[in-house]
């Protein structure tokens, strides 16, 4: 435990269960307490709204409704309109996710198969276990994935606690960033769910490790690779970063809600948090 609002987990924690989403920080002047306050109520009642669900569903559950929704809405609107054979097998997948939610690892596992085979991949989470020559350098038994192609048979290997990028071919760089994302996802809900001293391997503890750096140099123009990374900042309180990276994911993604609504928090620009609420159906 730590008497630092920035550094205190059950802060976090307890600002998530009571605004639907994490704090980019825990201020202690009231005024702009008050101000974060609103706009995470507004956005949580906006994206409750746009998605059909309760605004006092479980935050776990309106993420899983917007990966179903972005799985159902064309490419033009800004989803990801897909089209491929299995589609019906992967929303299934999804649904599942969104019945149970995602708290164990098994029900991670559930969510990167659903996803990975809107791509025609085959996605695993695998324990990595501890080389000798790793030992004093803090690296555990963690967890990795593995991605396979179902048509291609091409493999990647994406080992998070190192950082390490392991392509089969040079046409696998969609993949890559589709893995970092997920798989960041994972890590940093499971690294803000626990306190630290309780954290297992599966926590993302210093930059060295951040695996989206290795694949940003892979795929520079890669929205999910630059969006994951805005997200690594954000929830780490490097606002000025996080806004880097959402500017930069809006360049080459306008369509991009969620670096939108994500930009506006840690940036509090009128014009970005009207642009959000306009999106969200919401008057500011």
């Amino acid at each position: 435990a730590t008497s630092d609002p920035n550094r205190c987990v059950r802060c976090q924690r307890l600002f998530r269960n009571k605004f639907g989403v994490y704090p980019p920080w825990i201020p202690r002047e009231q005024e702009t307490w008050r101000k974060i306050k609103s706009v995470f109520t507004k956005i949580k009642e906006g994206l409750a709204k746009e998605l059909d669900v309760s605004p006092d569903a479980d935050p776990d559950y309106i993420i899983a409704s917007m990966i179903l929704d972005a799985i159902r809405t064309p490419k033009e609107e800004g989803g990801l309109g897909i089209s491929y054979e299995d589609h019906n097998e992967a929303e299934g997948n999804v649904d599942k996710v969104v019945q149970r939610g995602f708290v164990r690892c098994s029900e991670f596992a559930t969510l990167f198969y659903a996803i990975g085979s809107l791509f025609g991949l085959k996605m695993y989470l695998l324990e990595v276990p501890q080389p000798f020559e790793d030992a004093r350098s803090g690296f555990g038994p963690h967890a990795a994935i593995m991605i396979e192609g179902r048509r291609t048979g091409e493999r990647i290997f994406v080992d998070y606690q190192r950082g390490n990028v392991g392509l089969s071919s040079p046409y696998n760089t969609y993949y890559i960033g589709t893995a970092a994302d997920l798989m960041g996802i994972y890590l940093l809900n499971a690294s803000l769910k626990r306190d630290e001293e309780d954290a297992d391997g599966m926590v993302l503890r210093t930059e060295r490790n951040i695996p989206l750096l290795s694949a940003i140099y892979v795929s520079p123009y890669n929205d999910i690779v630059l969006f994951g990374l805005g997200n690594y900042y954000r929830i780490r309180g490097k606002f000025e970063e996080a806004s880097h990276y959402f500017e930069e994911t809006l360049r080459i993604n306008p369509n991009h809600t969620s670096a939108l609504i994500s930009l506006c928090l840690v940036s509090f620009r009128e014009d970005v948090c009207k642009e959000a609420f306009r999106r969200l159906g919401i008057e500011k």
